[in-house]
């Protein structure tokens, strides 16, 4: 997670997935945050969950962040990965 963190703050960007695929856009602490072509028409701050998905926070239009841990612990059971787009 750490060098998906990197590269986000490099300018780099990565494409981020489980069922669906989310392009991070920028961190903040202890936050990634990204792009979500699927997100939710909920309120700034909402907080999101399903069982297909890491729990995550609704943002401005169309995107949304989650937690460092979370994402993480995610990535570590297989759940999740991240590419950098060339």
């Amino acid at each position: 997670m750490e060098e998906v963190v990197k590269a986000v703050s490099n300018s780099e960007v990565f494409l981020v997935f489980a069922e669906h695929q989310w392009v991070a856009i920028g961190s903040e602490t202890g936050r990634l945050r990204f792009f979500n072509p699927s997100a939710t028409d909920s309120p700034n701050g909402t907080i999101v969950s399903g069982d297909e998905l890491p729990e995550r926070r609704v943002e401005d239009e169309g995107e949304e962040s989650a937690s460092l841990e979370t994402l993480s612990a995610w990535m570590a059971q297989g759940r999740m990965r991240a590419l950098r787009l060339v």
